[in-house]
């Protein structure tokens, strides 16, 4: 079972692995997503249009294009979406703050695509190799954001997750290792690298990282479940089902 990144980089895995993963992508509570080096492009004139009318303004909008995968998929314009990403990704960055978001942008589009299929959404099983396809760039851009900016914790948890989209496990646990020294509170970092470790096969590691990002973010269900999974390779089931008993009293508000 493929808990935290996905089930392999294939079009049949993407679409029926039974991890919980990249919701944590798009959480905010910690972690990544407040990384200060990573403030985007949203600021200025520009932000007060919509993607499409940025688009429209300039047809040479990389961003825009992105912005607008982003919109369409939320919005279930799947086919839409995976059209204005090639056209994002067709022109590129053009700042340096823009590589990251790209990079974010493909993970989430990717995440959001998966997440609805599994929820029964019919979506085109095609339209995943053009977005899978994709992280190849995403590991680009990030590669190069990093290279920017090597002291923002929140890039290497980046680049961790697209690693782990590709089941390149060894290079995502160095990754989600470098962003914990950068920032030993990430609860985000260690709650992913925790999840890398039980996929590796080391679930006392994890249980210690999961413990440790649960301490930070004791609200997380999703914590609560990944470490219920590792104290079930330890074999120590008692654990693990206290665990679950937490993650479903938080997820339903009665704790």
């Amino acid at each position: 079972m493929r808990w935290f990144f996905g089930s392999g980089n294939r079009v049949n895995h993407i679409l029926h692995g039974t991890l919980l993963l990249p919701v944590l992508l798009i959480m905010a509570s910690c972690g990544a997503e407040a990384d200060p080096d990573r403030e985007g492009s949203a600021e200025g004139p520009d932000s007060l249009r919509t993607p499409a009318e940025a688009v429209e303004a300039n047809p040479e909008d990389g961003p825009a294009y992105m912005q607008q995968a982003l919109a369409d998929t939320r919005g279930g314009r799947y086919e839409e979406a995976v059209a204005n990403l090639e056209t994002a990704v067709g022109i590129g960055p053009s700042a340096d703050d823009e590589y990251a978001l790209f990079a974010d942008a493909i993970v989430e589009i990717l995440t959001l695509m998966r997440m609805d299929y599994n929820s029964g959404t019919e979506i085109d099983p095609t339209l995943f190799d053009t977005v899978e396809g994709s992280l190849f760039e995403a590991l680009a851009y990030l590669d190069t954001a990093i290279g920017l900016c090597p002291d923002s914790a929140g890039l290497y948890v980046s680049r961790a997750a697209v690693h782990g989209f590709l089941i390149e496990y060894t290079p995502a646990l160095e990754d989600l290792s470098t962003a914990v020294e950068l920032d030993p509170g990430n609860c985000i970092a260690l709650a992913r690298r925790g999840c890398v470790r039980t996929e590796m096969g080391f679930p006392e590691e994890a249980v210690a990282d999961l413990t440790s990002a649960i301490e930070l973010a004791p609200d997380s269900a999703s914590y609560y479940e990944y470490r219920a999974y590792a104290y079930q390779m330890l074999g120590e089931p008692e654990k693990a089902d206290a665990d679950l008993r937490t993650a479903a009293e938080l997820g339903s508000g009665t704790r």
